[in-house]
């Protein structure tokens, strides 16, 4: 069994407004040793965020924050890291900020 249980919740950040969130973004790292993929919501619209949990891998994750995470997987994360706009960042190895 994987240290890491799946959730399946798929929603986006969406302000008060209804309109989607500029101001959040998430941090997913992957545990490829676990197979195990942690999101983290982070921002200001992350209360009851359904994204965040554990996942037993990037094929649990949305659709759109697979996209993102693979894109981000072919970039470096040796200093200075590049931002993709829209995308986000790789910070290390197995930790990326994915933009929302």
């Amino acid at each position: 069994m994987s240290g890491c249980a799946s959730t399946k919740r798929y929603s986006m950040s969406h302000s008060p407004d209804g309109i989607p969130s500029e101001d959040t973004m998430y941090r997913v790292m992957v545990d490829n040793g676990k197979n195990c993929v942690r999101v983290q919501c982070i921002g200001m619209y992350c209360v009851d965020n359904a994204l965040d949990g554990s996942y037993s891998g990037l094929e649990e994750l949305p659709q759109w924050m697979q996209g993102k995470v693979a894109l981000l997987m072919m970039t470096s994360f040796t200093p200075p890291i590049p931002e993709v706009a829209g995308v986000g960042q790789r910070i290390s190895e197995d930790t990326f900020w994915i933009y929302d």
